[in-house]
């Protein structure tokens, strides 16, 4: 593991963290409808290309520094959450994300 590597794990935990706290702050502003707006889908889909890099990212650090534990109940997780996400993203948001 070189320095690089945990400054990218690093940042991407704060790319992370930020578009949760912007998506939040959204949801505050407009309420429900931000999840009917035009751009909603492209941001989700961005939003999980960000949170499926950063599991990866700490898998990867999991596995390297052997935490078997970590390692396997991050894998369970970001199998069984990637899932759901997913097929949420291809139907129509307003049916989707509302009903959440």
């Amino acid at each position: 593991m070189t320095k690089s590597f945990y400054q990218t794990i690093c940042a991407s935990l704060g790319l992370s963290l930020a578009a949760g706290l912007f998506q939040s702050w959204l949801h505050v502003q407009r309420g429900v409808d931000l999840y009917r707006l035009a751009s909603f889908r492209s941001w989700f889909l961005v939003g999980d290309f960000i949170a499926l890099l950063t599991a990866s990212l700490l898998l990867t650090y999991f596995h390297h520094k052997r935490f078997k534990a970590a390692f396997q109940a991050g894998l369970v997780v970001t199998v069984s959450l990637w899932q759901p996400f997913s097929i949420c993203y291809w139907q129509p948001t307003t049916r989707c994300l509302v009903s959440i």
